[in-house]
């Protein structure tokens, strides 16, 4: 009956009754642990499948913003028709400016 229920008197001998209830003990917190850890792998599953999602929107949104940037740079100007014009106007523009500043200039000085 000792190796049953354990000596009281040997602290290093459980028995097998307490054994066995330890041993159960165990059990269920490992298996508690397990349901956790899956729980825990498929947040991380979902937060992968969120992260590739917000790459994939990063790539598409990149290779629009570098059309959108190659529509508008010189070099696609240099190909049209219109550059002269294009080129004239702004030039007009300029010299409008710097003529304007400059009579603003003489009329401040002057007066």
């Amino acid at each position: 009956m000792t190796g049953i229920k354990g000596s009281p008197a040997d602290p290093s001998s459980p028995g097998l009754l307490d054994g066995s209830t330890a041993l159960a003990a165990g059990a269920s917190k490992l298996s508690d642990g397990n349901a956790k850890l899956a729980a825990g792998s498929a947040q991380l599953s979902t937060g992968a499948d969120k992260l590739a999602d917000g790459n994939a929107r990063i790539a598409a949104g990149t290779a629009e913003l570098h059309q959108g940037a190659a529509a508008v740079s010189p070099s696609s100007m240099a190909e049209k028709s219109d550059t002269g014009t294009a080129l004239g106007l702004v030039g007009v523009l300029g010299a409008g400016s710097i003529g304007t500043f400059v009579f603003l200039r003489k009329f401040r000085l002057g007066a």
